[in-house]
């Protein structure tokens, strides 16, 4: 069974652990009531390493992150079939959702990055390190960041508040 990176954060904190498409990943922390409670008024953090993502350089089908000019990322629950001329780079990334009204504010304490309407607009993405994790041009960071469902830069709609993508390895 695969297993995030944060597994053993995960595991020291406490988590209750269940199967998730051949992933050993955190099901609750405390009483799930409680954490959707925090999530609703505060803000909260969840692992989804175990989505699939592929890399590419055609415009996907489906909703997809827009990484640069004729470069995106696309992520969903497994299995789906990969996008033409794609790299799945499920393992090289790991995937955290940062949600609740509070979550620009915590991610503006975890990152260097301009967060900014300006510099990181609603459904947009951008390379970054977060919490000081390490990253490099091999295995990058990215936050992308949606403040709602509008259409992104790349043409796609998407309901993520923070989706950050770390890489796995570190140089």
């Amino acid at each position: 069974m695969k297993r995030s990176a944060l597994f053993h954060l995960h595991q020291r904190a406490g988590a209750k652990f269940a199967e998730r498409h051949g992933w050993e990943m955190p099901l609750s922390f405390t009483l799930p009531e409680s954490e959707a409670s925090q999530v609703r008024e505060r803000t909260g953090l969840t692992d989804l390493s175990y989505r699939t993502k592929f890399d590419t350089r055609a415009e996907p089908e489906r909703p997809f992150c827009c990484l640069g000019r004729d470069h995106y990322l696309v992520t969903g629950e497994p299995p789906f079939d990969p996008p033409s001329r794609s790299t799945d780079v499920t393992s090289v990334y790991g995937d955290l959702f940062l949600a609740g009204p509070r979550s620009k504010a915590v991610l503006s304490k975890l990152t260097s990055l301009n967060l900014s309407d300006i510099t990181l607009p609603n459904l947009y993405c951008a390379q970054a390190s977060v919490a000081y994790v390490r990253t490099s041009d091999q295995f990058p960071g990215f936050i992308f960041w949606s403040a709602g469902s509008m259409a992104n830069p790349c043409g796609t709609p998407s309901p993520m508040p923070v989706r950050s993508f770390i890489s796995n390895h570190s140089d």
